[in-house]
Parts: structure tokens; sequence; C-alpha cells
């Protein structure tokens, strides 16, 4: 038996098609939550995280529950927003880049400056190390700027953005079931449309 892989593709660029159309038409209902970025809590040899934290958890808890595969991305009100928040993050990494205390930032996307969307990004399902903190929440608290490992990327936003008088909107789409390697070309595709100011595609 032979397969028509030029058929079978075609199959899975229409569904990639379809859920990117239905979450791109939706996105209202994938915000989590919309904080200020002085709303970020201290935390001092990180004994604090934002799900855990007693005032700024109720903009995370609703993540607990998320256990499958997540899309999420970070927002602001406009571009011009946006672009602020990017050119932060841009002087964070030529000041700090190579110093011992750099935090892994993501890499520039200097093209896309007419977008109000700062990181599109993915996470597998399942639950982390950490019975009580899911891999969704786990990623969030690593973009947030709660992660021991400087090693790790993410947005870090606490270690740079604070400052900022800055909007963030965070918004998750939770797949009712484990997509595997289509989760990344779902990523593919809702990045390129949503253009973000960071993280290569």
């Amino acid at each position: 038996m032979n397969i028509d892989i030029r058929e079978e593709t075609k199959a899975i660029e229409e569904q990639v098609e379809a859920i990117v159309e239905k979450i791109l038409v939706n996105q209202d209902k994938f915000k989590i939550s919309t904080f200020h970025l002085s709303e970020l809590p201290e935390s001092n040899n990180w004994e604090n995280h934002p799900n855990i934290d007693p005032i700024f958890k109720r903009h995370v808890e609703k993540l607990d529950t998320y256990k499958k595969d997540c899309l999420y991305w970070f927002s602001c009100e406009d571009a011009e927003k946006a672009t602020i928040l990017n050119n932060a993050l841009n002087q964070y990494r030529t000041k700090y880049s190579g110093r011992n205390d750099y935090r892994v930032v993501p890499t520039s996307n200097q093209y896309n400056s007419d977008t109000n969307i700062i990181y599109v990004g993915v996470r597998r399902g399942s639950t982390a190390k950490n019975p009580k903190c899911t891999n969704i929440i786990g990623r969030i608290n690593q973009h947030l700027g709660y992660y021991k490992q400087r090693k790790t990327q993410g947005l870090q936003l606490l270690h740079w953005a604070k400052y900022l008088d800055i909007d963030v909107t965070l918004h998750v789409v939770h797949f009712n079931d484990e997509l595997g390697s289509l989760l990344y070309v779902i990523e593919k595709a809702i990045a390129k449309e949503l253009v973000p100011h960071c993280g290569r595609h």
C-alpha cells in the first residue's frame, strides 16, 4: 500500500488552518488576566512565586487546572506599549549579556514592530515534578522571572520590566488532548499571524 504524502500533508495543513482560525477568532476567550508590571511580587531567595503570592495569584490561579498541551502569548494594550517593552528587553540584553547575573531572554524580531504581541510559546501537558505546579504555570513563572536557573530562556519580566508603566495580558489556549509535534506546527502558524516582538519561530 502506498501513501500519498501530498494528500496527507494537505489534510494536516487544513486541520492546522482550522485550529489557527478558531484561535484567532476567539482570542478574547483565551484571556487569563491583565496585570500591571509593577504588580509582579518580590521573591527573595525564590521563596515566592506568582501562583502562590497572596495578591498576585488571582492573575494565574486558573492555570492550575490546565493539565494538557497549551499555546500561550503575552500582549500589551497596543503596538506602542509593546514596542516600549521590547526596547527595554533589547536594552537589558545589550547591557547584561555575558555577565554572571544575565538571564537568558528571547531573541528580538526586529521587523515585527507593528504588533501588540510580545511573545508566543507552547508548553507540553502533564504535571511538572512538583504535583502542585502544572507545566504551564511553571513555564509562565519562568517568563515572569521566578526561576533559579538563569539559563532557562524566558521573558524574565521581573528582572528588567517591573519599573515600566505597562499592562500585560496573558492568553492561554488549553487543548483537550495531547497534540504531539502538531503543537509546534500550530505555534509557528499562530506566530506567523500574531508576529510577536521576540522569540524565533
